[in-house]
């Protein structure tokens, strides 16, 4: 008696895909423009930092999203919108260091910037083995499968150390008497770690 064959792989719905890419892009980036805003709700040079590093971070889970569609389009977009999501870090890093100027308080004396500091140069190394190894048009290795299921496991890690790093910023001094919205956060990197990782 034969076995009976496994079903095919289900193909992924390009409508349901762009639609949670939206959406959870959306969250990001509300989450990172009221994180900003805290504790008082006003808006100063500071507000940029999560914006731009949320924003940077939206990019980044839709192009694994776009990616997971697969197809050459797909491939050559995932690449730009994890660029773009790199550019954004690199101006949320200059914020912050601005800002940090601006107040006189030291540079990279938190848990937070340290992660925040290992984000953005794992994210900018993805970037460039991506861009350079990896791209549909001339890459030298975009055959390896190797290489590619590293790039794609690591860049998932990096994506989880985002996340993470997006929560530890939101800090007691920070939220002040809006303690509601680290579970908020907490929830938002779940979800996005979800559709990721699966």
């Amino acid at each position: 008696m034969a076995k009976p064959s496994k079903p095919a792989a289900q193909k992924r719905s390009p409508t349901a895909t762009y639609a949670l890419m939206l959406a959870l892009s959306a969250l990001l980036i509300s989450l990172g423009a009221y994180g900003g805003s805290l504790p008082n709700l006003s808006w100063r040079l500071f507000s940029y930092h999560p914006l731009l590093m949320c924003s940077g971070i939206a990019m980044f889970v839709s192009g694994a999203l776009l990616k997971k569609l697969g197809g050459y389009w797909n491939t050559k977009v995932h690449g730009m919108m994890s660029s773009a999501g790199v550019f954004m870090f690199l101006l949320g890093l200059g914020v912050i260091y601005q800002h940090k100027e601006n107040i006189n308080k030291p540079h990279y004396s938190t848990d937070h910037s340290y992660y925040g500091l290992a984000t953005a140069l794992s994210m900018a190394a993805l970037m460039l083995v991506g861009a350079v190894g990896l791209h549909p048009d001339f890459g030298q290795i975009k055959t390896n499968q190797t290489v590619r299921k590293v790039h794609k496991t690591l860049g998932q890690l990096a994506i989880a150390l985002a996340l993470g790093t997006m929560c530890t910023g939101l800090t007691a001094k920070l939220v002040g008497d809006n303690e509601w919205i680290q579970p908020v956060f907490w929830a938002a990197a779940l979800v996005n770690a979800a559709f990721v990782f699966l």
